[in-house]
């Protein structure tokens, strides 16, 4: 573009403008005179998705900014069961700190979780990548139940059995679904 006189740029317009893109969570523009235009932005991360009829992209606030289109990244966990009143509840908020603490222990990495499905009755599901398997657990505690399913893991795997399915009854106790043998 020809150059323009920084006094005649709307710095107001141009930051709603900016705004007005979904991937930009915040932009800041500065007037630096005698030539200067600093435009400062904060960008959303999606760190999941949202099936809500349609995929939504999600950041680490629970804000569903952007839906999927081609070329987008989908390679995150999909959150399901919302209702169609819940798009933007705490449901959402409860799934990302799960993806999280999942994810900062070690136990379940976010690439190992395909799906994390909400039940106002059970709580929240996820299902692994490798196999399906889901793992209730619930609405709270969930840094104990994950410690306990690392356990649970370690145990399973030095007998080389493979779990159909774990429940976590409470933070302590959890039942294991042994997958038969076919």
């Amino acid at each position: 573009k020809k150059r323009t006189n920084l006094l005649t740029i709307n710095l107001r317009k141009l930051a709603q403008r900016l705004n007005s893109n979904p991937w930009i969570k915040e932009v800041k523009v500065k007037r630096i005179l005698p030539h200067t235009l600093k435009i400062k932005v904060k960008e959303r991360i999606p760190v999941a998705l949202v099936n809500h009829k349609k995929l939504f992209l999600v950041d680490k606030e629970g804000v569903l900014f952007k839906e999927v289109e081609p070329g987008d990244d989908i390679d995150m966990p999909v959150i399901t069961g919302l209702s169609f009143s819940q798009p933007n509840s705490k449901l959402i908020k409860k799934v990302l700190v799960l993806l999280e603490t999942a994810d900062k222990t070690g136990v379940l990495p976010k690439d190992r979780i395909s799906e994390v499905h909400i039940d106002n009755n059970y709580g929240l599901t996820l299902y692994t990548v490798k196999k399906a398997i889901p793992i209730r657990i619930g609405f709270q505690s969930y840094r104990e139940k994950l410690n306990l399913l690392a356990s649970i893991q370690k145990d399973l795997c030095s007998r080389q059995i493979d779990p159909e399915a774990i429940y976590f009854v409470s933070k302590e106790v959890a039942h294991v679904k042994l997958a038969t043998s076919s």
